[in-house]
């Protein structure tokens, strides 16, 4: 790993001999600072491989602009289109998102939820495993104050948003179609 130090805003202002916040404020585009001296603080960015941390960033706002996703199986085909479109719509949103499988264990789950909480993600979206009775992490998420999400497999217990197809509904609907096309 390279020993050389990432450049901040302070190594910009240094080099320019201005002020910090005056940095910060060109790199956010704001209209307080004249496009002479943000064209020449951007300059001065690019020569030294400025790029934003956008960790401190996200510390500052208090939201990381990650979803976490928690799902059993990622090699399924349902859980695998769910979570394209997850992705998907979090793009177009500037979302990024962290993928944790449980392989249907209740302790995977668990730990996949505490990681997720402890990485500060601002939502986790989830579909419980086959093992899962007892809904303590799921309490822990909405206590650290992070949305929750269920889809397919839900704890009803827990007051979410929860996602559910109607199989039955979806059953009824297709045997009704067949029915219809002729079909016995």
């Amino acid at each position: 790993m390279s020993s050389k130090k990432r450049a901040t805003i302070y190594d910009i202002a240094q080099k320019l001999n201005i002020a910090p916040s005056s940095v910060s404020r060109a790199l956010s585009n704001s209209p307080l600072v004249k496009e002479a001296t943000k064209k020449l603080i951007l300059k001065t960015a690019e020569e030294l491989n400025y790029k934003i941390n956008t960790l401190a960033s996200n510390l500052r706002k208090g939201q990381s602009n990650t979803i976490g996703v928690v799902v059993p199986r990622i090699n399924q085909n349902f859980f695998a289109d769910v979570i394209a479109g997850i992705e998907e719509a979090s793009y177009k949103q500037g979302y990024n998102l962290i993928i944790c499988q449980s392989n249907e264990s209740y302790e995977r789950e668990v730990q996949c939820v505490n990681t997720l909480i402890n990485q500060q993600v601002d939502c986790i979206v989830i579909s419980l495993s086959v093992e899962t009775t007892d809904y303590d992490h799921l309490e822990s998420v909405l206590n650290h104050n992070i949305e929750l999400i269920q889809f397919d497999r839900v704890a009803e217990s827990i007051e979410t948003l929860k996602v559910l197809n109607d199989n039955y509904q979806a059953s009824m609907e297709a045997v009704s179609h067949l029915i219809e096309q002729g079909y016995k």
